[in-house]
């Protein structure tokens, strides 16, 4: 057996990262780093009993060296005779739409995608796990390029060879020099990313040219060290993270949605633990922790040490004010249009089913209750309209209503009828918090069946047993 073979085999059993019998997503883009990755979970599976499946994202974004890319994993896979299932995004459109940069887009994309597998995988009791070609020179880019942002302990601990919940990364323990050194004794075939010499994006910059300066002019191992400070700063950060749990519980309490810390702690808390606890503060307010850096958590410390009555203005929304004794973490609510109480739709319209073809997503349909008539026609059902849907009316009925959110609000996500809290899916979908209490819903008590401008249910969909359909068309600005 490859000596890379045994140790990547070594790595996953003393860092748990793999199971007998796991099914294992792949993610595979056809270079280097992932068709050894690849090619080692072929060799381990029988051994193993894991089941392997390649996922590949088209990112729309390379041309016709992603098609030759996409066409090569497909090929690769057929050869060892391992299932391979392709996805294709229009990452430049989605990084219009959602404000950020093609990388990060595209990030986005492909985790979205291999967690769609995984669960599709884990919906009949199976255990699954995703598994990245990492390795330990993408590590050591990452240190690097976090310490230049700023970032604090847990991101100084760079990439986990497991997350705690699903990724793992095997080749995390190997140098790219090692995978292409294997590559080369295997005489494997792969695919060369033309975009990987473009200094213009960060981490290629640093790849290219920050750590080969480093082991000239620093020290010859330095990515190997780089790899072991990151291994102990991730053992700091697991300490660090528990005590700082345990002291948000004594220094901290929940009213009403608003969390209050009891001033004390600033004078008998240790400094760096009191500024992670104020993190953990702000993370649970937010729900997020992207935007939240330390300029704002030491604004809150400062709070903490200052007089009553200073307020501090915060990433989403937020809000720390100081009180007597204690600073209060609250979100500045703007009066929405539904806190005057429950509206109706602006245009409503019935339809009686006359055909549909689900397969298509067209009903022809006899409108009721119009003043033409019972005019026919045929609706398109496959309607990327934020502000138009069409509903089962046989499950809406006339008692849902359209206003704001509320607590306790679910939204059903799938065929198999799998809930998601209403906020659990704006924090999902980045929706900031000063937007949330403006966005329309349309529900049944707490039961959400769209979420104006964003998503419809999944069980409300008109289907083959559809006999009536409603239509409801939202103005944006009509409200």
């Amino acid at each position: 057996m490859e000596p890379l073979i045994q140790k990547t085999e070594q790595f996953i059993r003393e860092k748990a990262l793999l199971a007998d019998g796991d099914h294992i997503i792949a993610g595979i883009s056809g270079g280097v780093d992932s068709v050894c990755l690849l090619d080692v979970l072929d060799a381990l599976k029988e051994k193993y009993h894991w089941e392997l499946t390649a996922v590949h994202v088209h990112h729309g974004i390379r041309g016709m060296s992603a098609d030759e890319d996409e066409a090569f994993v497909r090929d690769l896979c057929a050869r060892k005779q391992i299932a391979c299932h392709v996805h294709h995004v229009d990452v430049p459109a989605r990084a219009t739409r959602d404000r950020q940069s093609e990388e990060e887009a595209g990030r986005y994309a492909r985790r979205e995608i291999l967690e769609k597998e995984l669960a599709d995988v884990c919906s009949d009791g199976g255990r699954g796990r995703i598994a990245l070609a990492h390795h330990a020179d993408d590590n050591a880019e990452t240190f690097v390029m976090n310490i230049c942002r700023g970032s604090g302990l847990e991101g100084l601990g760079g990439m986990r060879a497991f997350d705690g919940h699903a990724y793992v990364r095997p080749l995390l323990w190997a140098s790219r020099r090692q995978i292409e050194e294997y590559a080369a004794q295997r005489r494997l075939p792969f695919r060369e990313d033309e975009s990987n010499a473009d200094p213009s994006y960060t981490r290629n910059a640093v790849r290219l040219n920050v750590l080969p300066l480093l082991e000239r002019a620093v020290n010859t191992r330095a990515q190997a060290h780089i790899n072991a400070a990151m291994e102990e700063l991730q053992q700091a950060e697991h300490f660090v993270s528990s005590q700082a749990q345990k002291a948000c519980a004594h220094w901290t309490r929940e009213e009403a949605g608003v969390i209050v810390i009891n001033k004390e702690m600033a004078a008998k808390e240790d400094p760096y633990l009191m500024r992670r606890i104020i993190r953990l503060c702000l993370i649970k307010s937010a729900g997020a922790a992207k935007d939240i850096g330390r300029a704002h958590i030491e604004a809150v410390a400062a709070l903490l040490r200052g007089q009553t009555g200073s307020a501090v203005d915060l990433p989403y929304g937020l809000q720390a004010v100081s009180g007597y004794g204690e600073v209060s973490i609250r979100h500045r609510r703007e009066k929405a249009p539904g806190h005057r109480g429950e509206f109706r739709a602006a245009e409503k319209r019935m339809y009686r089913v006359v055909d549909l073809d689900p397969g298509k997503q067209i009903a022809h349909v006899r409108s009721e209750g119009s003043d033409s008539g019972q005019e026919e026609k045929i609706l398109s059902l496959k309607n990327d309209d934020l502000y138009t849907k069409y509903f089962d009316y046989g499950i809406i009925g006339e008692q849902s209503v359209f206003r704001t959110r509320q607590d306790g609000d679910y939204i059903v996500i799938d065929q198999e009828g799998h809930r998601q809290k209403v906020g659990d899916y704006m924090t999902d979908h980045k929706i900031l918090l000063r937007e949330r209490d403006s966005i329309l819903l349309l529900a049944d008590g707490h039961h959400v069946y769209w979420i104006v401008g964003c998503r419809q249910a999944s069980d409300c969909l008109v289907t083959a047993q559809t006999q009536h359909i409603v239509e409801w068309r939202v103005n944006p600005d009509g409200f």
